[in-house]
């Protein structure tokens, strides 16, 4: 079913785009050999042209605020990155993004300052809902140090798998999730958990559905000391 007709849009124009889809693989944009941040599939051929500002603004637009946009790596990032910057009000636009290969990002460190995803949020002015993963290797760390863990997989290679649930304070610095906290229009999040079944049994001190219940708890106090009240959202990939 088409969605209503916005005030003043072309109709045809309206009819074209709204043919669907409404969720959009920003992998599936990148990937072909025609990918062309300036141009992306999901706009069906129709381009910025400043002769037709108003045709733009009223149609094109408002079909955008209709959208959600399916980040699945940082490589995605940098594309719709350049989407942003090369097509006029739509970065002001986008609602809902579902960062569903968030848990692929390695973590911030010395030569890696900050997270592309929540930076990608962060340039979203108008973002309401977000959705982003964490993985059970993500949450969880070795037990052992550098020396002992390579001593141990040459002596006890089962005990060299033992694995520890990160702290809170681990978990959201890895992943610069302070940051999320400047998207002020953000009303929900869902932090969807991807439990793996190789890791999981190698778990010998905490559990990772606690730590993940005390991040959500996190989010939501974070966003009252901000003044505002973030709907957030657990859950476990299927």
């Amino acid at each position: 079913m088409t969605p209503s007709l916005p005030e003043g849009a072309n109709v045809a124009l309206w009819n074209i785009l709204c043919d669907g889809p409404f969720t959009i693989d920003i992998a599936a944009e990148s990937g072909t050999p025609q990918a062309n941040p300036s141009q992306p599939q999901f706009l069906k051929g129709v381009t910025f042209h400043a002769d037709r500002e108003s045709e733009w603004k009223g149609t094109v637009v408002p079909y955008i605020r209709l959208l959600t946009f399916t980040v699945a790596s940082t490589t995605d990032t940098f594309f719709i990155g350049a989407m942003l910057k090369a097509l006029p009000n739509i970065a002001n636009n986008i609602l809902r993004v579902d960062m569903n290969g968030f848990h692929w990002f390695s973590g911030v460190s010395d030569n890696r300052k900050s997270n592309p995803f929540i930076i990608l949020a962060s340039n979203l002015p108008s973002l309401r809902e977000m959705s982003f993963t964490l993985h059970t290797s993500a949450i969880t760390d070795s037990m052992w140090g550098e020396r002992q863990l390579l001593e141990l997989e040459r002596t006890r290679p089962d005990k060299a798998k033992e694995r520890r649930v990160r702290t809170v304070a681990e978990v959201v610095g890895r992943y610069d999730m302070a940051q999320i906290f400047n998207s002020r229009a953000l009303e929900q999040i869902r932090l969807v958990y991807i439990k793996s079944e190789l890791i999981t049994p190698s778990i010998v001190q905490g559990t990772p559905e606690v730590v993940l219940a005390n991040i959500r708890k996190w989010l939501m106090q974070g966003f009252k000391e901000h003044g505002r009240e973030v709907v957030v959202e657990l859950s476990l990939a299927a």
